[in-house]
């Protein structure tokens, strides 16, 4: 076990999973409720993740892993495709001793975590999916550039910073790649495939995923609702974690 990179005093641990070494962030209190896995986005690690979970786990036992290539996790070669990272999370997920779980995830992690909800459902009991990207209006690089560029004036202030580490970590190479592994998935082969009851949650604020985007998300899906936080950015596990704490806790104990 390597010293804790996180000031946060939650629990810390890897895991080897297909050649990989997962690291990860775990806070315990779960009181006999299913856990909630939280899945961060692309060019991205648990970093910005942490805020959530920490309120989160007054009520759940909560994990953040880093995915392949990103954070303090393994660098393969090569960016993973969403179907792999779906892979490696099915096998972690077991690995680290869970039957069922929620999945709590964050623009490109909704496509994976869509992955793994579609193609293993017996791991997921509920999924929340805030930001998704695929938006097929932007199918070009250079869009989801400038969305990406509009979408920086309206994150908290340490966002470019985070950012930039989480960069670091990648690797230029890797963080291309990743771009381009985003695209070529498209997420809408797998929203009705899903079983799980879901939730979509859109920051009003977000240049990244437009409210008409998380519209279809939300029809595509066989059961689920759309919630608009007010004044929230794209990355709302960072800007809004009270808000979407209520509503997590909200839709996992009804």
């Amino acid at each position: 076990m390597s010293n804790n990179p996180d000031p946060e005093n939650l629990e810390h641990f890897t895991t080897s999973i297909s050649g990989y070494e997962i690291f990860a962030l775990r806070a315990k209190n779960g009181a006999g409720k299913k856990p909630i896995v939280m899945i961060h986005g692309a060019i991205a690690s648990r970093r910005y993740m942490i805020p959530t979970a920490k309120l989160l786990a007054g009520n759940f036992d909560v994990v953040l892993p880093d995915l392949p290539g990103h954070g303090a996790s393994s660098k393969p070669e090569h960016a993973l495709t969403v179907k792999q990272h779906a892979a490696v999370l099915n096998q972690w997920i077991q690995a680290i001793g869970f039957e069922r779980v929620n999945l709590l995830a964050n623009s490109y992690g909704c496509q994976i975590a869509a992955q793994v909800a579609a193609t293993y459902p017996e791991i997921v009991d509920r999924l929340i999916l805030t930001d998704p990207t695929g938006d097929p209006s932007a199918p070009r690089l250079t869009q989801q550039f400038i969305r990406l560029t509009l979408n920086g004036f309206v994150e908290p202030l340490g966002a470019p910073l985070m950012m930039f580490k989480d960069i670091y970590d990648l690797g230029i190479r890797r963080t291309f790649e990743t771009a381009h592994r985003m695209k070529e998935d498209d997420i809408r082969d797998s929203l009705p495939l899903v079983k799980a009851k879901t939730l979509v949650i859109r920051g009003a604020n977000d240049f990244i995923s437009p409210q008409e985007w998380c519209e279809e998300v939300m029809r595509l899906l066989p059961d689920a609702q759309l919630i608009v936080i007010q004044d929230a950015p794209h990355s709302v596990t960072s800007a809004t974690p009270k808000t979407l704490t209520a509503l997590v806790t909200e839709f996992l104990v009804k």
